[in-house]
């Protein structure tokens, strides 16, 4: 009898696990292998907050600046993976900024926003010029302007062949939220982001898109974004620790968040985190992967290949640095 009760029950909780659609979230990982972390040729010319993305054999890293509020540069470079090689191309039309963003999609790269100046509260030091660079040809097309002033710090990602744009800063953290169509050469307003968050961040696996982190009242939140139908998640918090100027990358199927700055008395105080942390949504955690040689905030990075790339920022007294490192699983 109690034979039978047990299967009667394992079929009435597979029946309800799927009309409810609920699952057992997905163990934590524990046979994960160490990363293999090389130091590459460093970077000609030391920056933070600058763009960057890459194609199937090189890096490219345009703008940033050399010292907090100052400095502002517009050179354009080239990172060969083979080579171990930095290469300046030419200067783009794109005037001199910090803390834009940049995507690929295809032969394409994207690349606009950001601010010169010395504070965020005026739009005329706000960056909202977007622009089309052809990888192979070289050329340059500037396209729709972004229409919102929060044109700083903003997020930046790609699903298929829409563009999305979220949660920049314009006097105060915004969770606005835009979508570029490629084919229309326009944007349009989508749902706001629920994570309303000063200098926050992005990251993917090609299926799932969150965004979170940043200084935040209540700690570090996240919040997952739905391409299908461009709305998000509740936001979810993660940790009471606000942790700013993180960068957030793809590696293969993971999700890893690398260095950042834990808010301390005052912005530009704090820890500076070395971590390469996954994070895992079904759990709600981030998990510490591995480590950098030093701890940076305002870095960039890119994937080729198998093999991920990160580097540049400035370390904890605001020096810019010139150190790239390439991270393998």
């Amino acid at each position: 009898m109690t034979e039978k009760l047990t299967v009667i029950l394992a079929i009435v909780m597979s029946v309800l696990t799927g009309i409810t659609g609920c699952t057992s979230p997905s163990p934590l990982p524990q046979d994960l292998a160490p990363l293999r972390i090389t130091e590459c040729a460093p970077m000609p010319a030391p920056r933070m907050a600058a763009m960057a993305f890459s194609d199937d054999s090189c890096g490219y890293v345009f703008g940033g600046r050399k010292k907090p509020r100052s400095k502002f540069m517009n050179d354009f470079w080239k990172y060969s993976a083979q080579q171990d090689k930095w290469i300046e191309l030419p200067v783009p039309p794109l005037e001199a900024r910090s803390k834009g963003v940049a995507v690929r999609i295809g032969n394409y790269a994207y690349i606009g926003l950001g601010y010169a100046g010395f504070s965020h509260m005026d739009d005329q030091e706000m960056k909202h010029d977007f622009w089309r660079y052809d990888i192979a040809s070289g050329e340059w097309k500037r396209l729709a302007d972004y229409p919102s002033h929060a044109c700083t710090t903003a997020l930046c990602w790609a699903c298929g062949e829409t563009i999305y744009v979220a949660c920049g800063y314009f006097s105060q953290a915004s969770g606005e939220s835009y979508a570029y169509d490629i084919d229309k050469d326009a944007w349009r307003r989508i749902a706001d982001c629920p994570v309303v968050a000063l200098c926050p961040t992005a990251v993917n696996d090609g299926e799932r898109w969150f965004v979170g982190m940043g200084d935040q009242l209540g700690g570090s939140q996240m919040a997952e974004f739905f391409p299908e139908t461009e709305t998000w998640s509740e936001a979810t918090t993660v940790s009471k620790k606000m942790r700013v100027f993180t960068l957030g990358i793809r590696s293969g199927k993971e999700m890893w968040i690398i260095g950042g700055r834990t808010v301390g008395g005052t912005l530009t105080t704090g820890y500076v985190h070395d971590e390469i942390s996954i994070w895992l949504p079904d759990h709600n955690q981030l998990v510490t992967r591995g480590r950098l040689p030093n701890g940076m905030e305002q870095l960039i990075g890119f994937t080729i290949g198998n093999q991920t790339y990160v580097g540049l920022g400035n370390d904890m007294n605001e020096e810019p640095m010139d150190k790239m490192w390439r991270i393998e699983r």
